[in-house]
């Protein structure tokens, strides 16, 4: 066998170069052909997939031992062969035809049991060789029939002619693709997806189109694998993003109603760049809210770099993104993908639908079941035809996609399909209608879903059982039964009302009525309210037709009751589990509390909710469980009845009867009350003393107060304590923050005349009485009254104690004229006693966008929530007014510039990461500038400079 010099081999394996290689190729093509032997022989390229990860992981030595260690595997199995290593993990053999496929599918098997856990593949591209061809050319042949398998599941292809046009066109592509980008052959195509349940326009999914001036249309499964394989993917994602953006903010942006926009992303954008990160950016750059980008990846993706896009995807959801699973059902391990990986929307895989027969069906309503069982909402794509978009509507597929509303199209022909406003789905109401994931449309029982939208009820979805119910009670159609509801002289227009007020989310409640002669049981869920609208579940049966005579007999004792009294629950004796036949006034503070206990009875707790608090140790007897059996029996009517002051509606006590009595044949008790006339009761005087010790009471009940805001300090005017009112009404979470501290560096007082006051009464003992002074409360300038008198110990004065009241309401917004207050209160201090203070200009400008898609009403609601948080963040520290619309002016003392620029950076944090106000999603891009007194020649130009940059901004 020849040898070889040291410079002509590679260094990791030990065979040929690239350079030698090619030289003895060139060679054995021209001998062999000469022998007529050439095509016994072809040229191997082997590639190694992952490699690059596995180097990353466990560190290039490592990496080494893998293509040394497969190198002399080769060599043992082809010892007369040319063998070479070109780039990476790049090997190239010459070996006989003939016995070609045994070792290389030998080789493939060992290499898997060794490195497949790692994700290391091994791809074959094999060229049999000709005369004709050059050691380069047969190179370049081999990789590309190796390269057209990178992404299939076979490990080695014969090269043909159908890879070599192939490769003509990724070259055209490559070599195009920023021409294409440039000059505008690659275009944003949207198409819709809709809503089932209302058939509006609920989102829209942005996909690239290249439109080539030579090839005409060039499919997006040819250009889209093309720029994967060379990592060129991201660039045509950032691209996309970039458009879509910009799009979003130009165009839909200026309408009231905007959906969601869904992008995808490739593997390679998670592997090549900080996709999170460049998303972040564009969000910022062009205003655009987080909750109205989507992003898409797909089930392959996930299966092959589990760990990293796990991370990724908690990134984008943590920050307020949504995510899709794309394509589910296409791949393998579906059902893994699921279980390790929330995600807010699947997608399921349009091969679903390509052969839409019986067996089809039966597996989408499967996957249907399976991903609503997890409150995911599931969208279908490739919907064609209206039977398919109908059999999907009616079990409980949420969202769908296909060319039956629409292909993908540019923006302009996008905007003509959906130019009314009614067909497309409100930002308000997204959450509304997303409600409906938790509802398995696939039950045995009838199922309506209802919508109120503050004048009438409509029915959104209802399935066959419950039309069927309805007929069986002589409605000729479902229009006929909203009849009752809608028409203002039907007997259930109010009532069908004041049911709706009673409700509470995913609380279940049942109503019985009388309807041509039959009662109906009504089971009525709230799955979502927004404002005036509720969307409801209910699942009617008629009773006769489904009870047994004990049943009937209980229905009519508790329809009795219904009538009778103002409230009426069933309560279950041994398990404490009580439900609603009648619910009360006050049945909203009942499920609150309830809701925290399981739905068990507490008659303690009962008893301070809703007993006059002189009559709560007689409740507590009087509906004794342990008890109640044995104090029935004893009665003569078996029923237990007392009055007590009970709360009623708008939180007044008036006096109730209350009955208790056993439903015959069960362990059941029914409990009822009813307003009664005022009865006089004797009152039993009860004079006794205070216990001892006097003062151990008296303090508990000061330190405990909740009307005085309570405080003392010691003789330097440091903080030693304040009761739980003070802390309350201040803000204060935890004492470490203001015991020791004095209130100059608390930074709450801007009138210094209160620490002048103080001091003479520790000097003194000057009393301060109702002295009136403003200080900093949650960010607001409040006036306060103080009342403060010395701590004496030993005749000496060592602290004081004092209380503080609030003048007005601190909970109210200030109005623009209070604003101008704190600024001149801010000038004198600079004025007189040169105190530094900056005004902090605080502009969501881009909030405004929310005031065009979410409407007057939430965005007062979200504003008003995000003045809270401001607030909130500010605490005690800095004086805030809200100037106009969204941009607000806070003022504060410093003592060195840092701890104003250092506030800055932590506010625009903190508002970055606020993904929700008021319930709704949101995004916020504060924009704030800084001001500082210091640097101002004219402290009052400058503060008038400040008032009318921040109107001019408002009314551009």
């Amino acid at each position: 066998m020849k040898k070889y010099q040291t410079y002509e081999l590679d260094p990791v394996t030990g065979s040929l170069n690239i350079k030698t290689f090619l030289k003895e190729l060139d060679a054995f093509i021209l001998e062999e052909n000469a022998k007529g032997s050439l095509e016994e022989h072809v040229l191997v390229c082997l590639n190694i997939r992952n490699f690059k990860f596995y180097n990353l992981k466990y560190g290039h030595e490592k990496g080494d031992q893998v293509l040394y260690q497969l190198s002399q595997r080769i060599y043992h199995e082809n010892p007369e062969g040319l063998q070479g290593r070109f780039v990476s993990d790049r090997l190239v053999v010459v070996s006989k035809q003939s016995h070609i496929n045994d070792w290389i599918q030998m080789i493939n098997r060992e290499f898997i049991k060794k490195y497949g856990s790692n994700g290391l593949k091994m791809k074959v591209g094999i060229l049999p060789l000709q005369a004709d061809f050059t050691a380069a050319r047969a190179c370049e042949l081999a990789k590309l029939a190796c390269d057209s398998i990178r992404n299939k599941s076979v490990n080695f292809c014969y090269y043909n002619d159908q890879i070599e046009r192939k490769a003509q066109n990724t070259t055209y592509i490559i070599s195009n693709f920023e021409r294409a980008l440039n000059e505008g052959w690659i275009q944003i195509y949207y198409q819709p997806i809709i809503r089932t349940l209302t058939d509006r326009l609920c989102g829209i999914e942005a996909l690239s189109r290249w439109i080539d001036p030579k090839h005409g249309m060039i499919s997006p499964a040819d250009f889209i694998l093309v720029l994967e394989e060379n990592q060129l993917i991201t660039r045509l994602t950032l691209f996309v993003l970039d458009q879509v953006c910009q799009e979003m903010q130009q165009i839909m942006f200026p309408t009231p109603r905007i959906v969601p926009v869904s992008i995808n992303l490739s593997q390679m954008d998670f592997l090549n760049c900080d996709i999170f990160q460049e998303v972040e950016d564009r969000v910022q750059k062009y205003g655009i809210a987080r909750d109205l980008l989507c992003f898409e990846v797909t089930e392959s993706m996930l299966i092959e770099y589990p760990d990293i896009l796990q991370q990724e995807m908690k990134r984008f959801q943590n920050a307020g993104y949504k995510i899709y699973m794309d394509d589910f059902g296409s791949g393998y391990s579906s059902l893994n993908v699921l279980r390790n990986y929330e995600f807010d929307d699947i997608k399921l895989d349009m091969i679903f639908l390509q052969h839409f027969d019986n067996r089809s069906k039966r597996m989408i309503r499967s996957a249907v079941s399976m991903v609503k069982m997890l409150n995911n909402q599931i969208l279908v794509e490739g919907v064609e035809t209206k039977e398919q978009y109908e059999f999907l509507k009616s079990i409980g597929c949420d969202k769908v996609q296909g060319y039956y509303f629409s292909p993908p199209v540019p923006l302009k022909s996008f905007k003509k399909l959906y130019a009314q406003e009614q067909h497309i789905e409100s930002r308000r109401f997204k959450q509304y209608y997303d409600q409906t994931n938790t509802v398995n449309f696939l039950i045995d029982k009838p199922l309506e879903i209802i919508d109120f939208d503050g004048q009438k009820f409509r029915l959104l979805y209802s399935n066959e059982l419950a039309r069927e119910t309805w007929q069986k009670m002589h409605f000729a159609s479902m229009d006929k039964v909203f009849e009752l509801l809608n028409v203002p002289l039907s007997p259930y227009f109010n009532e069908s009302r004041d049911t709706l007020k009673r409700l509470h989310i995913h609380k279940t409640i049942r109503q019985k009525y009388g309807v041509h002669a039959s009662v109906v049981s009504l089971e009525i869920t709230l799955l979502a309210r927004e404002g005036n609208h509720y969307l409801v579940t209910t699942e009617a049966m008629p009773i006769e037709s489904t009870k047994t005579n004990n049943d009937i007999n209980e229905d009519y004792i508790l329809r009795v009751l219904y009538t009778l009294f103002d409230e009426v629950y069933l309560i279950n004796l041994k398990t404490h589990d009580f439900q609603s036949i009648k619910p009360g006034k006050n049945y909203s503070e009942v499920v609150r509390e309830w809701d925290k206990r399981g739905w068990k009875v507490n008659v303690n707790k009962a008893a301070k909710m809703f007993i006059s608090m002189d009559e709560q140790m007689d409740f507590i007897k009087f509906a004794d469980f342990d008890t109640l059996q044995e104090r029935m029996e004893k009665s003569h009517s078996h029923i237990l009845s007392q009055i007590f002051l009970s709360k009623g509606a708008k939180g007044a006590y008036v006096n109730k009867l209350h009955i208790i009595q056993m439903m015959p044949g069960t362990d059941m008790v029914i409990y009822s009350s009813q307003y009664v006339s005022y009865l006089q009761k004797q009152w039993i005087e009860r004079n006794k003393e205070m216990p001892d010790p006097l003062k151990t009471a008296i303090w508990q009940t000061f330190v405990h107060s909740q009307t005085m805001n309570i405080f003392w300090k010691d003789d330097q005017r440091r903080y030693l304590g304040v009761n739980d009112q003070f802390m309350e009404t201040c803000g204060i979470q935890d004492f470490s923050t203001i015991i020791g501290k004095t209130d100059e560096q608390m930074q709450w007082y801007v009138d210094d005349r209160q620490i002048e006051d103080e001091i003479q009464l520790l000097q003194k003992g000057t009393l301060i009485r109702q002295n009136k002074g403003k200080r900093i409360i949650h960010g607001r300038m409040q006036d306060v009254v103080i009342w403060e008198e010395p701590v004496y110990q030993a005749d000496k004065i060592v602290g004081l104690i004092g209380i503080f009241l609030l003048a007005d309401d601190p909970t109210k917004n200030r109005s623009d004229w209070s604003i101008f207050e704190i600024a001149l209160h801010f000038m004198k201090g600079w004025l007189d006693q040169n105190e530094k203070f900056a005004m902090i200009s605080i502009d969501f400008s881009n909030f405004s966008w929310a005031k065009k898609s979410y409407g007057q009403t939430v965005t007062d609601r979200m504003l008003t929530a995000m003045t809270s948080l401001l607030f909130d963040f500010l605490g005690n520290r800095a004086l805030i007014g809200r100037v106009y619309s969204e941009r607000f002016l806070a003022f504060m003392k410093y003592d060195r510039k840092q701890e104003i620029e250092t506030m800055k950076l932590q506010l625009l944090d903190y508002f970055r990461n606020i993904h929700e106000l008021a319930g709704y999603p949101a995004t916020l891009h504060p924009i704030i500038d800084l001001y500082y007194a210091e640097d101002s020649q004219n402290i009052a130009a400058t503060i008038a400079e400040v008032f009318v940059n921040m109107y001019n901004e408002n009314n551009r």
